[in-house]
């Protein structure tokens, strides 16, 4: 949203993308950061992500940095071997692929700093919205 935003806009808009972790993930292409996919939230991106990420230039990084996953594999219960496992093809257009969510950040962190850094976007590490009430019909506040 804040590239879309700062296309729109311009750089004389200050833009303000607040990430609540206190410093920027490692960079993707570390191999030694991401190599245990267990410690990590995993994001699956489709269609709709994927495209948006095409129209903000970032795609080709984070190709580079997920997985394509091409079906899914189920097991039968107590089936504890990944190889009894049956594995259904997935029948869609474009290719889901997966990544953690913190080297997602790292992907658009490091293609905003390299792309958009005269753009007015401003990324703030250690910071995290609070929500507001704007008050009910009666006006009272939430």
């Amino acid at each position: 949203a804040a590239v879309m935003l700062s296309r729109r806009f311009g750089p004389a808009h200050r833009i303000a993308v607040l990430e609540r972790r206190p410093r920027p993930p490692p960079p993707p292409g570390d191999a030694t950061a991401w190599s245990d996919a267990a410690r990590f939230y995993l994001l699956g991106l489709g269609h709709r992500g994927q495209a948006a990420l095409r129209e903000i230039g970032a795609f080709e990084d984070f190709e580079r940095h997920s997985v394509a996953v091409t079906g899914r594999r189920d097991w039968q219960p107590g089936a504890m071997k990944v190889e009894d496992g049956r594995i259904t093809e997935a029948k869609k257009e474009v290719t889901s692929r997966v990544l953690a969510r913190d080297k997602l950040v790292g992907v658009l962190h490091h293609h905003i700093l390299e792309h958009y850094a005269d753009s007015g976007i401003e990324l703030l590490y250690g910071y995290q919205a609070e929500p507001v009430g704007f008050g009910d019909a009666a006006g009272e506040d939430d």
